[in-house]
């Protein structure tokens, strides 16, 4: 009976595809163009402010000014990009959590950008069969 418990529990963990970082515990890496899924609580419903603060403790960025959230288990969903789309240079950061004066702050490791498709576009401007067409991708690493 035990054993099935502790089974399960293990594939309930498993299956949670969220990062789990509250104050004070570990480091949430994480490689621009690759959302992951942060999980932090709060107490009380509302908004929350979700800021972005370099190692010395600036806050260089404004992720959301107003996520909804309820009181208790919550997930902000981050891409390693900046407001402006810009990726977020490699280093260690904070990311702060506000809510009528309460802050809670989970660590944050930025490491190498993730392979991804900046851009792409198609000749013509309609793909048919029979007909010739081309695409054309810029990727931010070559070889992809």
């Amino acid at each position: 009976m035990i054993r099935r418990f502790i089974a399960l529990l293990i594939a309930v963990i498993l299956m949670i595809p969220a990062v789990y970082a509250e104050s004070g515990q570990q480091t949430v890496f994480l490689r621009p163009g690759k959302s992951e899924r942060i999980a932090f609580s709060v107490s009380a419903s509302g908004s929350v402010s979700v800021s972005l603060a370099d190692e010395n403790g600036t806050q260089i960025a404004v992720l959301n000014k107003e996520l909804a959230c309820q009181a208790g288990e919550n997930f902000f969903v981050w891409d390693g990009c900046l407001p402006d789309g810009s990726i977020t240079p490699q280093g260690r950061y904070t990311l702060r959590f506000s809510q009528q004066g309460t802050v809670r702050e989970i660590a944050v490791t930025v490491g190498k950008p993730s392979p991804m498709i900046k851009s792409f576009s198609i000749s013509g401007t309609q793909v048919s069969p029979g007909t010739a067409w081309s695409l054309t991708a810029d990727v931010n690493q070559p070889g992809i």
